[in-house]
């Protein structure tokens, strides 16, 4: 070919320019892509690797745009049904720290009530934190309450219960 650079190896062999890019070739190139690599629609036709490479990027942004429709939808949908629980569990605390506080102010009281009151509320801050109180240990699977009854905060009634009992006597 004219104008093609020419190369030569140490035994003399000359190799020109059209040898390195293949261009006398060029018509009779067919890529070879892997099954697995594949995406797409095939074509009985030959697929050149540029359009090959872009078949490929294009199905994965597919694939990762699918992926995360499905977590947003799958997050709104936990969020919906796990948000009344929540809001449950955060208005039962708050009572019982609530309750605790109201004891440790009253002036009329026992001092060992309000002593008691003031442990246990020290004690209920500790352990009413949000990640104690919904640890995964308190759920099923589904993150739904077996028997629908959280055990920490049914101890914790029943702690505050007896305070005020006490008091009542």
């Amino acid at each position: 070919m004219p104008g093609q650079m020419e190369f030569k190896k140490k035994d003399e062999e000359v190799l020109s320019d059209g040898d390195i890019w293949a261009d006398s070739d060029e018509d009779d190139y067919k890529p070879t892509i892997d099954e697995d690599e594949y995406y797409g629609v095939k074509h009985d036709g030959v697929e050149d690797s540029e359009t090959a490479a872009l078949r490929r990027q294009h199905a994965k942004k597919g694939y990762l745009d699918g992926l995360s429709t499905s977590k947003e939808d799958s997050l709104q949908e936990g969020f919906d049904k796990g948000y009344p629980m929540g809001a449950e569990i955060g208005i039962f605390v708050g009572k019982m720290i609530g309750q605790l506080q109201i004891i440790k102010a009253l002036e009329n009281i026992d001092d060992d009530i309000k002593k008691r009151a003031n442990v246990l509320l020290v004690e209920a801050r500790n352990e009413l934190t949000i990640q104690k109180v919904l640890n995964r240990k308190y759920f099923d699977d589904d993150l739904n309450l077996p028997n629908e009854i959280h055990t920490l905060l049914q101890r914790w009634k029943s702690q505050c219960d007896d305070l005020f009992d006490d008091i009542k006597a």
